[in-house]
């Protein structure tokens, strides 16, 4: 691993920062550091930034599995729209069925 020292930004937090990125996955490392580089020109604490970003990125991974499983399901919106008509269709004429007055109407 190349040192990241010399691509860090001059800040009183720069031991915690230094921790932050060894806390911070190998391959996300590069964008920690651009996100540490922003926010010590925005003047918030570089560290915090890159901890922010750490836990960012791990909830986007916890995630991104279920996403894709849910993804591998295709549909089409208009097929569920004409699967939900159905049902009603059918809902409607059960139910018309179901009554005396419509028994008796198609018996006569």
């Amino acid at each position: 691993m190349q040192s990241l020292s010399a691509d860090l930004p001059e800040t009183p937090f720069a031991a915690k920062l230094a921790l932050e990125l060894r806390l911070c996955p190998g391959m996300d490392r590069e964008d920690a550091v651009q996100e540490a580089w922003l926010a010590a020109l925005e003047g918030r604490n570089p560290a915090r930034a890159v901890n922010t970003f750490a836990q960012r990125e791990r909830r986007h991974r916890r995630r991104e599995p279920a996403i894709a499983c849910e993804a591998m399901r295709s549909f089409r919106l208009s097929a569920i729209r004409a699967e939900r008509a159905a049902r009603r269709r059918n809902a409607r004429r059960d139910a018309l069925m179901a009554s005396p007055s419509a028994r008796e109407s198609t018996h006569a």
